[in-house]
Order: C-alpha cells, then sequence, then structure tokens
C-alpha cells in the first residue's frame, strides 16, 4: 500500500533525527535493487521506555506521578506496546531494505517486552529470508 510506505517513510526519517541520513526504501540488501546501500545501521527504535529506569523512576516521582502517569506518558499499554511493535519493525524492515549485500542492522530499544524485541526481529526475519542472527558477544 503506498500511502502505508509513506507513512513509513516519513516515521524511519523523523525517527532519524536531525542531522541523520535517511536512505529511502528502494535500495541495498533487502530491495532486488542492484544499487549500493549501508555496510551498518543502528536502528535505535522509539519504545514504551519500560526499561529504562531513570525515565520510570523520573515519571513516577513526577508531580500528579504514579503508574497511571507511567502508562500514559510511555504508552505502556497493549495498544501501546502493539503500536511501537508495529513502528519498530517498518523501521527495521526499511533499514534492512537499506542494507548492502553482507551488511549488519543492530536493532536496540530501551524496553524489556518480548513485543518490541524479539517478535519485531521474529518477524523481521520471517519476511526477509536474507537476513540473519549473528552472535553480539
Amino acid at each position: 500500500d503506498a500511502d502505508a510506505d509513506a507513512d513509513a517513510d516519513a516515521d524511519a526519517a523523523a525517527a532519524a533525527g536531525p542531522g541523520a541520513r535517511y536512505l529511502p526504501p528502494g535500495r541495498g540488501a533487502g530491495s532486488g535493487r542492484e544499487e549500493p546501500g549501508w555496510d551498518r545501521i543502528l536502528v535505535d527504535a522509539p519504545c514504551t521506555h519500560d526499561g529504562s529506569l531513570k525515565h520510570i523512576r523520573k515519571l513516577l516521582d513526577a508531580p500528579g506521578g504514579g503508574w497511571g502517569a507511567l502508562r500514559r506518558e510511555t504508552g505502556l499499554s497493549t495498544r501501546g506496546v502493539e503500536a511501537a511493535a508495529e513502528l519498530q519493525l517498518r523501521l527495521a524492515t526499511r533499514a534492512f531494505d537499506a542494507l548492502r549485500p553482507g551488511g549488519h542492522l543492530l536493532y536496540a530499544t530501551c524496553s524489556l517486552t518480548d513485543a518490541q524485541n524479539e517478535a519485531v526481529i521474529e518477524a523481521l526475519l520471517r519476511s526477509r529470508p536474507a537476513a540473519s542472527l549473528i552472535p553480539v558477544a
């Protein structure tokens, strides 16, 4: 769907941040094109921040804070986690498609949920047969 692709491109460019270089889809190893891609890409994906103790403590201790504020501010709800995982998968897939053959993608979040980590990578591996896991340590 062209609209979904355009939205994913905008999300990826925004997530890359100011001054970052963004390679649109259609290039690199996953695209089936001969154009060169990136050697290495880091996807530091936006997430619900449930693994950031400093962030959690700040929300719990803030005036009007507490567990309600934590859920509200982090998106730490079923729908919030699902929405984060959908965006994370789009970003990881776009990043993989922008790699040159043999390039490396490092995917990171500060979440502890399987939905935002293992499930995203498992979905990427299913959708991109050329992708494989390599040990980091």
